[in-house]
């Protein structure tokens, strides 16, 4: 009989507590300090030549040991937290006081096996102006990197186990997980397979279980009508600009077949050649409506396109493309864990394109209980831009009923991402506060969007 066994309760609770202690000694003893992309300090751990995820580590600064830390999981797929979050944000700063910072970087994120895309030269219109080109290049990106790597060891249940580990390694009993948008699967994903290691949950940009990327990630058009009905009820955008829901019709139907323009090049000035066609018209427009700060340019790129100018959708389009969608890891997830489960009745052409490019590598779709509805009693923040396009606060709807311990805010105005605003971090601070009996709760986000961006006036 083992001697652990024959100690009195007392006893035994201080030995395992010593050994639990010990083992998150030893664990951090093999972090080393590492400078990251952009010049700050963490420490991290030795890089391992398997495929799993990894992460950079900052300790809290006046605490010895978080009760939970907080682990961040950025978008994508294809981003790591590492690179997302640095440099710290203000709150992550100040959270950073009582809260040990795990930032998480995803199977596929980092070296030595980051799933990358070979990117055109930062100059080079194709992507703008050859679909087929871009198509193409994706689905050998796709192959190529299947023959070096097995594709199907980066999707999420992998990265999540490797943040179990993670855990266990570090010695913590529970984890709080912050993530954004694809990060917000993982957390859920972490949250089904390992539901009593959760604290707590803050989900911005919220990608639901049901929902499917590509199939079920496009509100272009709904967000597109509300920016559209704000020029209108703006004089002063109303006079300069007319209906941008009527300039984005016409220009729909004015390109449902592919049309070569001549355009200049948005950095050179070069008169260049651009085939342009709806879809690929959508996809510029798209990008436009992450952030608020576009959302002021959409009424006067509208306006110029539907008149024959299409050099400022270009411009957008340009901008864009430098940071294209089409990564491995992206594809890596998407193929085995949505593309399987799309509904052909709700299909767009990039839907189907997507579809076409996970041929080019056999993809193991995983379990269809993946995509299973979540249940559950932990503490969770929502956080939601009122005009988001990707991840919009009405794929929520049903999601919420399923929760016992949930708040919600949308933010009017807002596109994508909402943590940068103060009345966002005063909530997610109060939300984290053990005491918040002592603690303010925060006013409501009010709207206080943006003006539109007008035309200089004439002299």
């Amino acid at each position: 009989m083992s001697n652990i066994l024959l100690l009195p309760w007392f006893q035994l609770i201080i030995l395992m507590g010593s050994i639990a202690l010990g083992s998150r000694l030893e664990a951090s003893e093999k972090l080393k300090s590492c400078q990251t992309h952009n010049g700050t300090w963490l420490q991290c751990p030795p890089v391992k030549e398997e495929i799993s995820a990894s992460f950079t580590f900052k300790k809290a600064a006046k605490v010895s040991k978080s009760k939970a830390p907080l682990v961040m999981l950025a978008g994508g797929p294809g981003q790591g937290a590492t690179e997302a979050f640095l440099p710290m944000s203000q709150l992550l700063t100040d959270l950073n006081n009582n809260y040990d910072l795990i930032f998480f970087d995803p199977r596929g994120t980092a070296k030595p096996h980051f799933l990358a895309c070979p990117m055109k030269s930062s100059i080079d219109l194709t992507p703008l102006s050859d679909r087929a080109a871009l198509l193409k290049d994706a689905g050998h990106c796709v192959e190529t990197l299947g023959k070096t790597m097995d594709l199907n060891l980066f999707r999420t249940d992998l990265s999540v186990s490797d943040l179990e580990k993670i855990r266990i390694d570090m010695g913590y009993d529970k984890l709080s997980l912050y993530a954004v948008s694809y990060g917000t699967r993982l957390a859920l994903r972490y949250a089904t397979l390992y539901p009593d290691r959760v604290e707590k949950i803050i989900l911005e940009g919220v990608l639901p279980p049901e929902a499917l990327i590509g199939q079920d990630t496009n509100y272009l058009e709904p967000v597109l009508k509300k920016i559209s009905d704000r020029c209108w009820q703006t004089a002063s955008c109303k006079e300069a600009y007319g209906d941008p829901w009527f300039n984005y019709q016409k220009l729909m139907g004015d390109f449902k077949n592919e049309q070569t323009v001549q355009v200049p090049h948005p950095r050179s000035g070069e008169i260049q050649s651009v085939r342009l066609q709806s879809a690929m018209i959508q996809s510029m427009l798209l990008s436009l409506f992450y952030s608020e700060f576009d959302h002021t340019m959409v009424p006067a790129i509208l306006y110029k396109a539907a008149r024959g100018n299409y050099g400022p959708l270009i411009a957008a389009g340009f901008t864009s493309s430098r940071t294209s969608e089409f990564e491995g890891l992206y594809y890596a997830v998407a193929c085995a864990e949505d593309v399987p489960f799309y509904d052909e009745k709700k299909l767009d052409q990039r839907g189907k394109e997507l579809q076409d490019i996970c041929k080019n590598f056999p993809f193991k779709t995983v379990d269809k209980t993946f995509h299973n509805p979540i249940h559950g009693d932990w503490p969770m923040l929502l956080l939601s831009g009122e005009l988001d396009p990707v991840t919009a606060p009405t794929l929520l709807t049903q999601f919420k009923t399923n929760f016992t311990n949930l708040s919600h805010i949308i933010v009017p105005g807002k596109g994508h991402n909402v943590y940068y605003l103060n009345c966002v971090a005063k909530e997610i601070r109060y939300f984290l506060s053990d005491s918040k009996t002592k603690e303010k709760k925060p006013l409501p986000c009010e709207n206080a969007s943006l003006p539109f961006l007008l035309p200089e006036p004439k002299p």
